[in-house]
């Protein structure tokens, strides 16, 4: 069982802001554009994922394993991802009537990722600044005499609703960080000779096409 600490480097006493720090740096050590695979990062992953659960890090602690009954569906959500941009890239090939093979699939299914990776990031943020205004709401709603205070329910449940999202979010992203290192691990034989170039942004060009 691989020392999920030392995967993180970082100590048995760490708190979750520290655990979260360390999964920020050594995942962008992981990820297949600083060289690193899908299994290295899946094992990342999977350390920030138990130590920063308090039940899985108590049963770990205690016992040097890993809960059993936890399914850890991450590998499964990064081919998932694969597959979204694999069918991305097809429907390109014959909406423009291409010979797949003479398509660098891997180039387009990783640009393809990256720029669905980056519209997530910009909703969260935008998620995030929701949530930080909303919050500046909390208590400022007054029920009149005995009535219920409907409106401060709403607020809390608006804030529950947008940190649901960010967290959504945040599971796509991870899983798109592994579906490209699975990308990185493989090479596609492709003949250049009638390759085609997108001319921008792969988003945008599916966009013109109609998807």
């Amino acid at each position: 069982m691989p020392n999920l600490y030392a995967i993180l480097g970082i100590g048995r006493d760490a708190t979750k802001h520290t655990i979260r720090k360390a999964y920020r740096k050594v995942a962008k050590q992981a990820h297949p554009d600083a060289g690193g695979d899908a299994n290295k990062f899946a094992l990342v992953k999977l350390a920030h994922d138990v130590l920063m659960d308090d039940k899985r890090r108590q049963i770990f602690d205690e016992t040097g394993t890993i809960d059993e009954n936890f399914v850890d569906n991450s590998l499964g959500d990064g081919m998932q991802w694969v597959n979204i941009a694999l069918d991305q890239v097809l429907e390109v090939c014959t909406k423009r009537n291409l010979n797949p093979v003479e398509v660098d699939l891997i180039s387009d299914c990783s640009r393809f990722l990256r720029e669905r990776k980056g519209e997530l990031d910009t909703a969260n943020k935008a998620l995030t600044r929701g949530v930080a205004l909303t919050k500046k709401l909390v208590g400022r709603f007054k029920a009149k005499g005995s009535k219920p205070n409907r409106m401060e329910a709403m607020i809390a449940g608006r804030i529950s609703a947008l940190e649901q999202g960010k967290a959504r979010n945040k599971s796509s992203i991870d899983a798109i960080d592994l579906a490209l290192a699975m990308l990185a691990d493989h090479t596609f034989d492709w003949s250049s000779a009638g390759s085609y170039s997108t001319g921008g942004g792969y988003t945008e060009m599916l966009n013109q096409l109609g998807f």
